[in-house]
């Protein structure tokens, strides 16, 4: 969000409403490409820490063919419509960042291992040299592609940043076993999962997308910077729920536990929506 607030101050709106569509269409083509596999995957790994490396063999090549396909789809459709070369580039760029977000899939694992300190120490030094590479692009007026395809940088430098500490921190050997029998079976099994994606994401996102074909990119930067905010709300919330995951698997069955924790996320993410509303209708004529 703090690149989000950068880039609409530093593009001119018909810019930023083009950078919103086109990341809108990143965001239906990850919600429909298993995005949300790591529900079974950490459930997975939380209940069978002795076959991990199996597990997530087969969750990496899943996600990664049905990413490559929705890529190949999208590049193939991009050829086709009447858009600049730039635009074209841009939109690719972006969501080239599904090839590479497979390749992330180390982080469930030390996710399931309660490695957060580790995980947080990734974070920081991911989002740290990804910020300062975007506010690079930004202020020195590089090419809209540019900052497209800097986003899709971000995937790959917290993926060498997972990999690197994983090894790091891991006296086993990665074995990465590809059967197909097995991809198929998880396929079959998670079917359903890009349907629960885009319903999720059709909530959130497709509006903008509408906003953009009825009207025009300028609309839709003003519409985008504003349903950014409440997208931090909800974001801030499944944020929360996925790191309590784990705890919440192995006590699916302790109903008066489960409703403690669902009343302290509700109540932070509260206090939270009034930190946001606060902090931006103090500052925001110097953000936006």
């Amino acid at each position: 969000f703090t690149v989000i607030s950068i880039l609409s101050n530093s593009l001119n709106p018909k810019d930023f409403g083009f950078f919103s569509f086109a990341q809108n269409i990143f965001f239906i083509l990850f919600a429909i490409s298993f995005s949300n596999y790591y529900y079974e995957l950490i459930n997975q790994l939380s209940k069978k820490p002795k076959n991990k490396f199996s597990i997530i063999s087969n969750f990496f090549f899943t996600y990664l063919f049905v990413s490559i396909f929705f890529l190949i789809l999208l590049a193939i459709f991009i050829i086709f419509i009447d858009y600049d070369n730039d635009k074209k580039i841009s939109i690719i760029a972006l969501n080239f960042q599904l090839i590479f977000l497979p390749f992330t899939i180390l982080y469930y694992d030390l996710f399931v291992l309660k490695k957060f300190k580790l995980l947080f120490l990734i974070s920081i030094i991911g989002n740290l040299i990804n910020l300062l590479i975007k506010i690079f692009l930004i202020k020195n007026n590089f090419q809209i592609y540019w900052i497209c395809f800097s986003f899709s940088f971000d995937v790959v430098i917290n993926s060498i940043l997972i990999n690197f500490f994983y090894k790091l921190n891991n006296q086993e050997k990665l074995n990465i076993i590809f059967k197909f029998k097995n991809i198929k079976n998880i396929f079959q099994k998670l079917s359903f999962f890009p349907f629960i994606g885009i319903l999720t994401i059709a909530c959130y996102r497709v509006d903008i997308i509408m906003v953009n074909f009825l009207t025009n990119y300028e609309n839709t930067a003003i519409y985008s910077i504003a349903s950014r905010f409440t997208l931090a709300i909800s974001t801030f919330y499944f944020i929360l729920i996925k790191f309590l995951y784990p705890i919440i698997s192995k006590k699916i069955e302790n109903n008066d536990y489960i409703d403690k924790i669902f009343k302290r996320v509700i109540g932070i993410t509260f206090i939270f929506t009034i930190i946001i509303f606060l902090f931006f209708f103090i500052f925001g004529d110097y953000f936006l």
